[in-house]
């Protein structure tokens, strides 16, 4: 629990997920919209999709966090699955790299190599990922 608790907190500093501004769902300086609700099949989450019963699973993409580690632009996106199955989401287009996988003790995920098209989220877990495009040079 203290290695998650750790990287969670370690996350949250470098990345600063929201900033000190209002987020209005609208494209912001990259052209990508500030914040997004989403649903596992990577549309939007509006209207009576919030009030289904059987709506167990929410995608946030953050398309203007509040600062990356490098300073560069990238978005994140938190996946959150609250049912007892695993979960497919459908990924925005691009590629994205794991951050934290809650299905591990650590938060490691056991996946090192980018995600495109989808990710499986296991059953009440969440998973945050980085667009790549956000990623420091080697």
């Amino acid at each position: 629990l203290c290695a998650f608790v750790e990287r969670v907190a370690r996350l949250r500093r470098e990345h600063r997920p929201l900033g000190s501004r209002w987020y209005h769902g609208q494209p912001g300086p990259s052209g990508r919209i500030d914040l997004a609700w989403l649903a596992a099949d990577g549309a939007p989450l509006a209207g009576d999709a919030w009030d289904r019963p059987d709506g167990r699973s929410l995608g946030v993409l953050i398309g203007e966090p509040g600062r990356t580690p490098d300073g560069r632009p990238a978005a994140l996106l938190l996946l959150v699955n609250g049912d007892g199955e695993d979960l497919a989401f459908a990924l925005p287009p691009g590629c994205w790299e794991m951050l934290l996988d809650s299905s591990r003790d650590d938060g490691v995920p056991a996946v090192p190599d980018p995600l495109a098209g989808s990710a499986s989220v296991s059953g009440h877990a969440l998973l945050l990922l980085r667009d790549c495009a956000g990623r420091a040079a080697p």
